[in-house]
């Protein structure tokens, strides 16, 4: 029998959780260390708050050192390859190091990533080490999987000083990681230091020690707390969902290839203008040769092209002034008599995800509210050296027109301007507040984007993150020209080449 001294209460912390319910005895002789009980996987997110999904609760971020939080996914974009969407919407971006107290023993650690802001491999590229030693050299999500895709890298690692630590060293741009999932190796138990405690009574009796080692063999070497992990550890619910490919236009830069009329759509030829006015009308794989007016509510127009026609005063290949739930997806809007006088889509309350809009003036007009501009691809305006509405100078052609109004989100576009500038906000018809700027690739124009405050005085609520500048601007280096007295919050907004930041010119 063991001596009353040589036994020790011990209370473990399991990872992610709160103290195991129960005490477990541990016999701890001289010069033996105390074999560790089986460690329960551990979930950790780069989100503010627990994230629950099918595969389990990601804890909230925690144990990570540097970086700050990266682009937020919207949750109506899908994730590819897993049914865990929740957690990788978020990551952790110029994130250095992770490290987290456990028991000793061998460990299989999973890295989740998602490229939420590149769509080009080689803008981030970084390396994983694990207690010191390299795991993985040369990460590059948007290369291994593209953008909005669940990415894995599993590995396993020895930790003998009861400390797990990772390391995170940048290549190019920050690293990121979405979260981590921890978990004993396969076949693994812990330390190697229980035969040790099992031999040391072998110098009292016999009969009386014999039990005694068998009752601290029992939670070491019960394969209870090995089987519990066995349900989370199948992978198969997130492999299953990767023939769910449709997302393409936001896994990659908007284009040719992802806006526009989906190839192999069969289209109806209509011949002259459409005007709207029974709320909740559906225009679906239509080749529009006409305008279209919309005079009613929550109208939908989906893989289609719209031609307009002869236009003799300023209008939209489509036109919505007010009329709430507009939403135009997968549509090329190109006119088929080009003229001075004609925008792609124009008013506001209206939703544009996915458009291909060319060959107009300005692509996107807005005069009012509430206006999404998603996953388009706004290129090729044509100028016109007399412009009736600009006492006969050139136009200013515009692939974003914010003349007034609040609640507008361009979001994750691609935006070649034409003569005057990518995107240009005023205030000609309105007070404009209210407007963010995010996630788009802009070029062209004098300056790529331009913020004049006029002539209602100070605009407010701005906001341009996380945007990538070209240089085919007239004005050499202007990616942003804003005036002195506008409010506007400028975040992460970078040249496209070298991913260094851009500078915001006065405008006076």
């Amino acid at each position: 029998m063991l001596e009353p001294a040589k036994y020790r209460t011990v209370r473990r912390s399991v990872l992610g959780g709160s103290a195991l319910a129960s005490t477990v005895a541990v016999a701890v002789l001289s010069g033996c260390t105390p074999a560790h009980a089986v460690v329960a996987p551990v979930r950790i997110g780069t989100a503010t708050a627990a994230v629950s999904t099918p595969s389990g609760t990601w804890a909230a971020r925690q144990g990570f050192l540097g970086g700050a939080a990266g682009p937020v996914v919207p949750s109506t974009t899908n994730i590819v390859g897993t049914s865990d969407d929740a957690l990788y919407r978020t990551s952790l971006e110029g994130v250095t190091a992770f490290s987290r107290p456990i028991a000793n023993g061998t460990y299989s650690v999973t890295l989740k990533f998602n490229e939420n802001r590149w769509r080009t491999a080689g803008a981030r590229v970084f390396n994983v080490s694990a207690e010191g030693r390299a795991a993985f050299g040369g990460v590059d999500v948007f290369k291994a999987a593209g953008a909005n895709h669940a990415y894995d890298k599993v590995f396993t690692v020895q930790v003998a000083d009861g400390v797990l630590n990772l390391g995170f060293t940048a290549i190019r741009d920050k690293p990121t990681i979405s979260g981590l999932l921890v978990k004993p190796a396969t076949g693994s138990t812990t330390p190697a230091s229980t035969p040790a405690t099992v031999a040391a009574p072998a110098t009292a009796p016999a009969p009386a020690d014999a039990p005694a080692p068998a009752t601290p063999a029992v939670p070491v070497t019960a394969p209870v707390p090995v089987t519990a992990p066995v349900p989370v550890t199948a992978p198969a619910p997130v492999t299953v969902p990767a023939p769910v490919t449709p997302p393409v236009p936001v896994v990659q830069q908007p284009g040719p290839s992802n806006t526009g009329v989906p190839s192999g759509t069969v289209l109806t030829q209509h011949y002259g203008n459409i005007t709207v006015t029974t709320p909740g009308t559906v225009l679906d794989a239509m080749d529009i040769h006409g305008f279209v007016v919309i005079k009613a509510p929550n109208v939908s127009i989906r893989r289609s092209i719209v031609r307009g026609g002869v236009a003799t005063t300023n209008m939209g290949l489509i036109t919505d002034y007010g009329y709430a739930g507009l939403v135009v997806t997968d549509t090329e809007l190109v006119p088929e008599n080009p003229s001075v006088w004609i925008d792609a889509i124009k008013g506001n309350n209206y939703t544009a995800e996915r458009i291909d809009a060319h060959g107009t003036v300005d692509a996107v007009k807005i005069h009012g509210d509430n206006v999404r501009v998603q996953d388009s691809w706004l290129h090729d305006l044509v100028t016109y050296q007399c412009d009736p509405n600009l006492a006969c100078t050139p136009t200013h052609n515009d692939g974003v027109q914010i003349l007034g109004g609040s609640n507008h989100r361009i979001v994750h576009n691609t935006i070649f301007g034409g003569r005057n500038s990518g995107i240009q906000v005023t205030q000609d018809y309105a007070v404009t507040t209210d407007v963010a700027v995010t996630d788009n690739w802009i070029d062209g124009g004098a300056c790529s984007v331009n913020l004049a405050n006029k002539p209602r005085g100070v605009m407010s609520g701005l906001s341009l993150t996380n945007n990538r500048f070209g240089h085919n601007t007239r004005l050499a280096g202007c990616a942003i020209i804003a005036s002195s007295d506008t409010s506007a919050t400028y975040v992460g907004n970078t040249w496209v080449d070298t991913h260094t930041p851009v500078a915001v010119k006065n405008g006076g």
